[in-house]
């Protein structure tokens, strides 16, 4: 048989079902980044009123990280489908979709660049996505167990890791010494990392304080050079240059992971006088910057970003690019496409019955006690480090398995609603935008920079609205996409940027215009 050329999809090949589910992922993911996922805006922070709180718990406890997981969720089905469409035409594979992850790359440097958001979420996608080439020929039973396996993996290493910290700072907090007042004054001063995030520290009688971004902290001196942070655990290292100066620190996470900043020469007192004024959820880092100055200072970020990449934090970083996390969520979603569960949803009504009823249960009790064991931190004032080990240990692994069970039971939920005829209409909302994923995601972003970030046309409400208000911007904007998207699929095969995304896969550019007859197909579509 002879091998055919790889070709974009068609509209006829879409699953609509799939579509929705996107569609509704996307509007998770407004309200999420509006709301519980930005700074300044928890009732610990002062939004304390009785709609704000409302909208923060509900948000917290029924759509904070479920949507995300649905589209890590969603990639992996992608990944399934095309494979399977591959194989259906007899077409090469591995190198054409190592090309779309290269182009799925480049937009999200470009995103993180214009918009200051999608470096940590797109470009991981795309590196992460690249070892699924290393699964797409193991048999589907056991895409699940492997998914398994990596999750534990993960928990395994950071338990381990977390347990040789906890041990080192015990006996590190043994060792505290009595520091001479005299010398405390050598360690005040500015820090900066690559990141251009500050460290002031200062001295208050015989203490040395810290100002972070986010709050002040106190020092507890173990050596001349070695102190720690009791608050979150940190040891920080003063380094000395030749001339015994200290010109670098360095700050030990408890995952392992170094931060390290570079002593800077500025005036101390107008430094902190704008790091306090920030801390406030101002985030005036110019006054009013133009947009050419928001996007060079997201270059440098992103430069930075790039430039501190290793290898230990493409493996096991946290929440993004971890193997215990994203990867775990790829698999499971090549699992659902190699095994066609939405493809046919009436002869899997049974399964995704069963995966709803259990995953909602399982999944809400394990999250509604993170949830009430937060809010009673925020009651009492807690912080995490104020519980005893073993219980931080395993509750981050709790959330990450019951937020996962919960997005495979929405997903279900979605998926047989979707099968109903009475929903179609109303679900063809959410399926409109999810026709246009990529280019719907990036539109999400220009609008939360447009109403909450400062510079010279945005409307700069970051730290003046609560979650009501920014509850109230995100439907909003959701509504724009969909009118957006409604739009746009009635004259064009793709959205903007899937059309950039095909035309940088394939190397060529792709037919963008709808012919008459597809576009009269598209209309009596929008009518279901």
């Amino acid at each position: 048989m002879t091998q055919s050329t790889m070709v974009p999809v068609s509209q006829q090949e879409r699953i609509q079902t799939i579509d929705i589910i996107r569609g509704l992922a996307l509007l998770g993911i407004l309200v999420i980044n509006f709301t519980v996922d930005d700074g300044e805006v928890s009732p610990g922070e002062g939004w304390t009123s009785f709609g704000n709180q409302i909208i923060w718990w509900s948000v917290r406890l029924f759509m904070d990280d479920r949507f995300q997981t649905i589209y890590c969720l969603l990639f992996g089905l992608g990944f399934a489908i095309q494979l399977q469409r591959a194989a259906d035409r007899n077409a090469p594979f591995a190198f054409l979709f190592l090309r779309r992850m290269i182009a799925l790359y480049l937009i999200g440097i470009a995103m993180q660049i214009f918009t200051s958001i999608g470096y940590g979420v797109i470009s991981w996608y795309a590196m992460v996505g690249v070892l699924l080439l290393f699964f797409w020929k193991i048999p589907v039973k056991f895409l699940p167990v492997l998914a398994i396996f990596f999750f534990l993996l993960a928990w395994t290493r950071d338990t381990v890791v977390k347990i040789n910290y906890e041990s080192k700072r015990k006996e590190l907090l043994k060792q505290v010494v009595t520091v001479d007042s005299t010398i405390l004054e050598k360690y005040v001063g500015v820090f900066e990392n690559e990141q251009k995030v500050r460290l002031i520290f200062i001295r208050r009688a015989d203490t040395l304080l810290g100002e972070g971004p986010s709050r002040r902290f106190i020092l507890i001196p173990l050596s001349d050079t070695h102190f720690i942070r009791k608050d979150i655990n940190h040891v920080l290292t003063f380094k000395k240059d030749s001339s015994q100066n200290l010109t670098t620190l360095e700050v030990k996470l408890p995952d392992g992971r170094i931060i390290k900043s570079k002593r800077v020469n500025t005036d101390l007192q107008a430094a902190l006088k704008k790091q306090l004024s920030q801390r406030g959820g101002s985030q005036k880092r110019e006054e009013n910057p133009s947009y050419m100055q928001f996007i060079s200072r997201n270059a440098t970020n992103t430069w930075n970003n790039i430039k501190s990449f290793s290898l230990t934090n493409f493996f096991w970083r946290r929440n993004v690019g971890s193997i215990g996390y994203v990867l775990v969520l790829f698999l499971l979603g090549a699992w659902l496409g190699r095994k066609k569960i939405l493809h046919n949803v009436p002869a899997n009504k049974s399964f995704l019955t069963s995966l709803f009823k259990w995953g909602a249960i399982l999944g809400f009790i394990g999250i509604a006690t993170y949830i009430g064991l937060e809010a009673w931190s925020m009651i009492k004032g807690f912080r995490p480090n104020d519980y005893p080990f073993w219980l931080r240990t395993i509750m981050e692994p709790i959330w990450n398995v019951c937020i996962t069970l919960m997005a495979l039971a929405y997903v279900s939920g979605i998926a047989l609603l979707a099968d109903k005829d009475s929903w179609k209409k109303m679900l063809s909302i959410p399926a409109t935008i999810g026709r246009l994923g990529l280019t719907n995601y990036i539109l999400h972003a220009v609008a939360y920079v447009l109403i909450l970030n400062n510079f010279v046309f945005s409307l700069g409400l970051y730290g003046k609205i609560g979650p009501l208000y920014r509850l109230l911007f995100a439907l909003l904007a959701y509504t724009l996409m969909y009118f957006f998207s409604r739009w746009w699929i009635k004259h064009f095969k793709y959205g903007p940027f899937e059309w950039l995304w095909r035309s940088l896969t394939y190397l060529k550019f792709q037919p963008m215009k709808l012919k008459p007859s597809v576009e009269n197909e598209k209309k009596d579509g929008m009518n279901l």
